[in-house]
């Protein structure tokens, strides 16, 4: 049996639409989506769910996902949903932290 380096998936909250009828000029009411999900890697347990800051503070995030760096796409603040690896929904929160990395992304959650 082959492990998958990505064997979880992820999903990020987008708001389209919104804004103003040109015509009436009414309030156009804005609707969430979910994008397509993208392969990812979350643990809940681990030393990388652990932070410590400059300042000698912590904080223990609850979820930690790797991403492949494909794209330049900013998470930080948006509502992800985690599916595990039968596609079951496991998670949906806010990404709390997004560091600035070279060889994959990583979010915390």
């Amino acid at each position: 049996m082959i492990l998958s380096k990505r064997p979880h998936r992820l999903s990020v909250k987008t708001v389209v639409g919104g804004g103003y009828d040109p015509d009436t000029g009414m309030p156009v009411p804005a609707t969430s989506e979910w994008s397509d999900p993208v392969p990812c890697r979350f643990q809940t347990d681990g030393r990388d769910n652990l932070k410590t800051f400059p300042d000698g503070t912590y904080k223990i995030y609850p979820y930690v996902v790797y991403l492949d760096n494909h794209e330049n796409v900013d998470y930080e603040g948006k509502t992800v949903r985690l599916y595990d690896q039968s596609g079951n929904l496991e998670f949906e929160g806010i990404v709390q932290k997004q560091p600035v990395r070279q060889v994959n992304t990583i979010l915390y959650l």
